[in-house]
């Protein structure tokens, strides 16, 4: 990707295995409209491997390796994960990689389970406050969320 333009928003998006696609495609239409519409905005996709196994037999590329360093963000998004899809072989790497990186970003906004990462690696730890469903309306959540924060070592109580 080329260099974002002066004065660009620099966003970008943590593209892990098992990623639930509404996590990931909201917050980005909404970016993308913007771009379209008033420009300045560059997203950069990173994660552990170059593509993803993501919905049936659609598959996400062309994404780049976790940069080391990390350049400054504005925003950095982190996408939930479905529980069967979180590949243990490369999670505690991408934990590891966030809690390194988190203060080189302005803003995380973590997408629903994707809070509970931020919360692993130590970077913004607070529980969300905006619930993903209604079954996580309030915190511990009730549902099937529970299974996904109880394997956090370090999601608040």
């Amino acid at each position: 990707m080329s260099p974002p333009e002066t004065g660009a928003l620099r966003v970008g998006v943590l593209m892990l295995p098992g990623q639930v696609p509404l996590d990931l495609v909201g917050p980005l239409q909404v970016l993308h409209g913007a771009e379209r519409l008033a420009g300045g905005i560059a997203i950069r996709y990173f994660g552990p491997r170059a593509s993803l196994d993501w919905l049936g037999p659609l598959t996400l590329a062309g994404i780049e390796p976790l940069p080391e360093p990390l350049e400054p963000l504005d925003l950095l998004v982190v996408p939930g994960q479905y529980r069967r899809g979180i590949d243990p072989l490369v999670q505690p790497g991408c934990v590891a990689w966030l809690r390194r990186h988190a203060g080189r970003v302005a803003t995380l906004m973590g997408i629903c389970s994707g809070s509970l990462l931020m919360a692993e690696a130590g970077a913004g730890a607070a529980p969300p406050t905006i619930p993903c469903c209604r079954g996580c309306a309030s915190w511990p959540p009730r549902h099937g969320c529970r299974a996904i924060a109880s394997s956090s070592r370090t999601v608040p109580a």
